[in-house]
């Protein structure tokens, strides 16, 4: 005889392995994304001086090489993330959102994935380019746009994934409060994008959003692992 967890509405028949791959999807992500990140401390700002940023990538091999290998577990753990939050959906509201929430998923996957090109060029051709600093300049302006448009969709996959999480009672309501919060401030420095680029401290308001995007992400997690089905 099978027994539903409280978090399942009544009639849902979402399958155990599925329900354990999107939780364990959404904490490795969260994972790698802490890894990178610390990985990555000493990196040059956005906006940084043409020769800094050659430095760090010349100087910084191992650093820069590791956030670039992990960057496709990342991919696959986002996606697969995304793809399970689309599957728990069953009723038409839960489908808008969580097709909405898909979507922005995408949209994050290939932004964060153009910041990873441009980082394997800067870390292949970081010699060659020491004589041609507007060239790096112009990548590491492009490397900055492309962060800060990345969190306007970081901010609308928040809000929409938090939607389907709270019907499907996989967070509590605090963590959708906190959603709504850390996507407008995502959202309000994804505004400022030109100025982000060139080294503004609005960097730091979108960063608190970020906190909160990893906080949705491992109570969704975790409580996928917790509720599953079982026998």
């Amino acid at each position: 005889m099978t027994t539903l967890s409280p978090s399942l509405h009544a009639g849902a028949t979402h399958r155990r392995p599925e329900r354990l791959a999107t939780g364990a999807a959404a904490l490795l992500f969260v994972l790698l994304l802490i890894v990178q990140n610390l990985v990555r401390s000493a990196a040059p700002a956005f906006g940084a001086d043409p020769h800094v940023v050659l430095t760090y990538f010349r100087d910084h091999q191992v650093a820069t090489a590791v956030p670039l290998v992990l960057f496709p577990v990342g991919m696959v753990a986002l996606l697969t993330f995304g793809s399970g939050m689309q599957g728990l959906a069953t009723t038409v509201e839960e489908r808008f959102w969580a097709r909405l929430g898909g979507m922005a998923v995408l949209v994050i996957a290939g932004l964060f994935g153009m910041l990873n090109v441009i980082e394997i060029a800067l870390a292949i051709d970081a010699k060659n380019l020491a004589t041609a600093p507007e060239v790096v300049g112009a990548l590491w302006a492009v490397h900055g746009a492309a962060f800060g448009l990345d969190l306007a969709a970081i901010a609308i996959a928040l809000v929409a994934l938090s939607r389907v999480a709270l019907s499907r009672m996989l967070i509590p309501r605090l963590v959708d409060r906190l959603a709504w919060l850390g996507a407008a401030l995502l959202f309000v420095a994804s505004l400022t994008t030109l100025a982000l680029a060139q080294g503004a401290p609005t960097l730091y308001v979108g960063f608190a959003g970020f906190v909160v995007w990893g906080i949705f992400l491992i109570t969704c997690g975790v409580r996928l692992l917790r509720s599953t089905e079982t026998t």
